[in-house]
């Protein structure tokens, strides 16, 4: 299986890191993994700031699999779609229809939406269900389902 995207992007909070543990949610890496084995590039579009941003992948130990770190540091609050531009600029990704954006806020949603990318509502870190009035393309509801939705 192939994922159709060329470029994930990724919010943290509720998404990649489970906020009760602070760790990522278990089988995430192997995501993020699987993905750059299939040369998807990978960035991170938060609304933490660039200490919190940085200090979370590397925690992690993911700096090797992301391509692009975006946060309010250098771009506006999402939706502004300044964050995900940059990250495909970062990438040499030039068509929206090949980004996903992967994070559970409304915002998440509504900046794939502002971009003309596709957008995958991670159910799993929170579920509000106030998030599906932006009607996101997708929804996981589990890492596995996620899997899933991305095709890996």
């Amino acid at each position: 299986m192939t994922c159709p995207y060329q470029l994930v992007a990724w919010d943290i909070s509720g998404t990649l890191q489970d906020q009760r543990t602070g760790l990522l949610f278990d089988g995430i890496r192997e995501i993020l993994e699987a993905l750059k084995a299939q040369n998807v590039k990978l960035a991170i579009c938060t609304d933490l700031g660039n200490r919190r941003a940085h200090a979370f992948v590397e925690e992690n130990r993911i700096e090797h699999l992301i391509d692009s770190i975006q946060h309010t540091g250098m771009n506006p609050f999402k939706p502004s779609k300044e964050m995900l531009e940059m990250a495909m600029i970062d990438c040499a990704v030039t068509m929206t229809s090949q980004v996903c954006m992967v994070g559970d806020s409304g915002c998440d949603i509504a900046l794939a939406h502002a971009m003309k990318s596709v957008s995958i509502y991670a159910s799993y870190g929170s579920f509000d269900e106030s998030v599906l009035y932006e009607e996101p393309h997708h929804v996981a509801d589990s890492v596995e389902s996620l899997r899933k939705i991305l095709n890996i």
